[in-house]
């Protein structure tokens, strides 16, 4: 089947479909027409739910969808056609059902995963379930950490957890800090385990590990059976073997005594786990290559040269079965599928201390006034479910609801599935209801979210409940050149799995198809030279683009994409030595602009008029620019004396330079107006309006320095809600910790070389872009 064909079964509104689409295969463009589609069917446009889980991809969408419902196509766009004549239908349907054109753009349900969430949560039946007025938080690292600790002190003052507490901190060497840190990630991913523990309680939680891991291991062992019957016959031959030379040499017992009983056979059995284990140690070694050389170790002793030639042999097999060598290696490494009896009472009392920290934490919640978006997205599927039924809000949602497209599903978690699960309700093929769900799971990236990408695999196996899914598959690239694509197509089959196995989230790679022609020399160039030091690289990359921005007759757009942010501030320092513009997104601290320094140390002295630091700062200020000289002029005498009353002493100013007292005359009023009035407003629109009366942002050596003050006033903002009190300390604090959050690939960038971490660069794209660093992790 042709790409366009399947681009066209992808909108066919009466067909539920999992479309892995490749990077650059117009994605949005298919989710946008699929939702025109869908408009021409229903009765209400509320009947269609589009879910994404980022405000710039539905944005995207929706102004995709809304171009194209106002006729402003492309000429050159290859579907002009496909999207008039979608355009034509809706605009039909429209008049048919007496919609109001005017009304439709605010009737499209276009949303964040998280914004849905808050629709039910905000809807849930019985007061006080869900408190409106809480703030969501991105990081609630200080919450979970709070809630720790909060959890072991109260575990001392109750006899009934006493015990549970002395046997967490004994295995955690009575290390309380160590303690608080377990907690603390464990209540970060609670979406996780908070379902099982609820299901089976503290005391049975054991029972549900141990038998998650004979699945595991069953899993394992059934897809060991499937290797070639003669390598597995071999390979058992020369385990026996081994396992009578090690009880003739006296080895150490271990699971080769298991081949010494005549039963003993590679099944797919939990029996025969150890016989397994044999394999796996005569094959691999421990980093999980193919063993190249045995010993008497292993019950090859020297004079046995026929028995090692056939291990030879039989190991450079395996060299052809890369799958088989996972297979081992994985299950080499599994832990033991029984628990002992100690570790069924550990796991028994951490699930009595994790029922705690999770009711320390909904406290900790509730006195500041913050959650977490796993809280919400809990609460928002209990808005849906009442003890396993749906609750009548579900069903409300659900006759509305008629048609549901998710965006980006390979980065879905189990809650989120879970909620999908209850809104298709009863949903199945040919009811006039459909589901579509679109991703790509080798872009999936994040993990640390809570996403799964075996949930991609289980889904497009599976089904979302009772509903089957078609699967499809776009291949095309739209994006990148040809010569890109090839090299792509040449490099990812050796880093990405054989074969999908969606119990580790193996994903195999797909190649694409170019559609766009070849263009330059080559798409992917690789330097490889030795830089002893990060400045040598920052210093490469810097060069190349200041040539290339010389060399180009167009404004290139670059990008700069690292692992981690530790890799950023060489490459910054270089290209800001060599004068070229660059926006770091999430990767300096605000702090290191001078505007927010100038902002934290105007906040610190409208605080404390005895902050003689603060107040010597403002002074030296670009806006108020007094010299080092006058300064200390200023300083000189009483050391107690008050900055902001000596500015405007008339003996002071007699012994200040010409200059200094020209500047004081402009700027003195509005430092001594500001600090009257500090009582009065907030701090954060103090500090706006005093910034912006002594000329801060005229100041300001760039747009990235006014940007960076915006979103620290707008952060300060935030943080007074929950904390009026603060102090000069607590400034500076929010100033490091703070990123420049400004969305990358935005329009009206300029000619900025945009800087930022591979999560941030997600689908976006440039002319060029720059992979530092790629060499240090395999050094």
């Amino acid at each position: 089947m042709t790409d366009n064909a399947i681009r066209l079964e992808a909108i066919d509104p009466l067909r539920s479909i999992l479309l892995q689409a490749l990077a650059g295969s117009g994605k949005t463009t298919v989710l946008s027409q699929r939702f025109l589609a869908l408009l021409a069917t229903v009765s209400e446009p509320e009947e269609i739910l589009a879910i994404t889980f980022t405000r710039k991809a539905a944005a995207e969408m929706r102004e995709r969808v809304l171009r194209a419902l106002d006729g402003q196509l492309d000429a050159d766009d290859p579907m002009g056609r496909q999207w008039a004549q979608l355009r034509g239908a809706v605009l039909a349907r429209s008049q048919a059902r007496g919609w109001s054109t005017d009304d439709l753009p605010g009737r499209l349900r276009i949303q964040t995963i998280d914004s849905f969430n808050h629709e039910l949560a905000r809807a849930m039946p019985v007061l006080g379930r869900f408190q409106t007025s809480l703030q969501v938080v991105d990081d609630a690292g200080p919450l979970f950490h709070e809630a720790a600790r909060r959890t072991l002190q109260a575990l001392d003052a109750e006899p009934e957890l006493a015990a549970d507490a002395d046997l967490l901190l004994q295995r955690l060497d009575n290390n309380s800090r160590r303690a608080e840190e377990l907690l603390a990630t464990l209540l970060a991913s609670r979406e996780r385990w908070m379902p099982t523990l609820v299901q089976h309680g503290p005391a049975d939680i054991a029972t549900a590990v141990e038998s998650s891991l004979r699945r595991i291991v069953t899993g394992a062992l059934q897809a060991l059976g499937g290797m070639p019957a003669d390598w597995l016959a071999e390979g058992a031959a020369l385990a026996r073997a081994s396992s009578q030379h090690r009880e003739r040499l006296g080895k150490p017992p271990g699971p080769w005594k298991h081949w010494l009983d005549p039963q003993a056979r590679l099944a797919t059995s939990l029996d025969q786990l150890p016989a397994w284990r044999t394999l796996a140690d005569l094959a691999l070694t421990q980093e999980g290559g193919v063993r190249k050389t045995i010993t008497v170790t292993h019950g090859f002793p020297k004079e046995e040269k026929a028995l090692k030639l056939r291990h030879a042999n039989w190991a450079g097999q395996l060299l052809a079965l890369p799958l088989g060598v996972q297979f081992l290696h994985d299950l080499a490494t599994m832990p033991d599928p029984w628990l002992p009896t100690d570790e069924r009472a550990a796991f028994a009392a951490l699930g009595r201390i994790l029922v705690r920290a999770v009711t320390e934490l909904n406290l900790v919640f509730n006195e500041h006034g913050r959650v977490d978006h796993p809280q919400v997205a809990v609460t928002a599927r209990q808005a849906l479910v009442e003890e396993g039924a749906p609750t009548e809000l579900a069903i409300r949602h659900m006759l509305r609801i008629r048609h549901l497209l998710v965006d980006e599903f390979q980065d879905v978690s189990p809650e989120q599935v879970r909620l999908l699960e209850t809104l298709t309700t009863d949903w199945s093929p040919g009811d006039g209801r459909s589901l579509f769900l679109v991703g790509d799971p080798m872009q999936s990236i994040y993990l640390f979210r809570n996403s799964e990408v075996g949930l991609f695999l289980r889904v497009r196996e599976r089904g979302i409940g009772s509903l089957q899914l078609e699967p499809l598959q776009l291949s095309r690239n739209f994006r990148s050149q040809a010569r890109l694509v090839e090299w792509v197509n040449a490099a990812f089959p050796g880093i990405f799995p054989s074969a999908e196995d969606a119990r580790r989230s193996a994903v195999a790679f797909l190649p694409s198809v170019a559609a766009r022609p070849a263009e330059g020399a080559t798409g992917v160039e690789i330097w490889p030279f030795d830089a002893t030091t990060a400045d040598q690289e920052a210093g490469r990359i810097a060069d190349e683009i200041a040539r290339l921005r010389v060399a180009s007759t167009k404004k290139l757009r670059i990008a700069i994409l690292v692992r981690d942010r530790s890799l950023a501030p060489p490459i910054l320092a270089a290209l800001h030595a060599r004068a070229i513009p660059v926006l770091g997104a999430d990767l300096a601290p605000l702090a290191a602009h001078a505007s927010v320094q100038d902002l934290v140390a105007l906040g610190s002295a409208l605080l404390h008029a005895g902050d003689r630091t603060a107040w010597l700062a403002v002074l030296r200020a670009p806006f108020c620019g007094l010299q080092l000289a006058d300064l200390a002029l200023l300083c000189a005498g009483d050391p107690d004396a008050l900055l902001v009353e000596r500015i405007e002493d008339p003996q002071v100013l007699q012994v200040l330079s010409p200059d200094a007292r020209q500047r004081l005359e402009r700027c003195a009023p509005a430092l001594r107006d500001a600090w009257r009035r500090r009582g009065s407003d907030g701090l954060d629109v103090a500090i706006r309006r005093l910034w912006q009366r002594l000329g801060g942002p005229d100041c300001c050596q760039d747009a990235t320095e006014r940007e960076a003050a915006a979103q620290f006033l707008i952060a300060l903002h935030t943080l007074l809600e929950g904390q009026p009190r603060t102090d000069g300390q607590a400034l500076a604090a929010l100033a490091v910790r703070l990123r420049d959050a400004r969305p990358p690939g935005s329009e009206g960038q300029g000619d900025l070389v945009e800087m930022m971490t591979i999560h941030h660069a997600k689908g976006l794209e440039w002319d060029i872009v720059f992979l530092p660093g790629l060499g240090k992790r395999a050094r």
